[in-house]
């Protein structure tokens, strides 16, 4: 192959390569428009189901605190009846 010939086909690869290259990125510019509304909406769920899960630890951290309460409170009174008297216990 000469070596003019030899230089264009180089040339020609190489413009098709950047051809090939320049067409993949427009493509992957499309695909990521396409993808943003999708993976918002993932985020936002995401987002949604992160809250759901610390409200209900919360929640559940608060009834916990709450029980704890009560059976103190319980255990405050059947002590304080134990020490009163028997008079008072009447009236109890």
């Amino acid at each position: 192959m000469p070596k003019d010939q030899q230089l264009y086909q180089q040339r020609r690869d190489e413009f098709k390569r950047q051809e090939e290259e320049q067409r993949e990125a427009e493509e992957l510019e499309i695909l990521k428009a396409k993808m943003a509304p999708i993976l918002a909406r993932q985020k936002l769920k995401d987002q949604k189901q992160k809250r759901e899960e610390l409200l209900a630890q919360a929640q559940r951290e608060r009834r916990q605190e709450i029980k704890r309460r009560r059976r103190v409170i319980h255990e405050e009174v059947v002590e304080a009846i134990a020490r009163s008297s028997t008079w008072e216990r009447g009236r109890l």
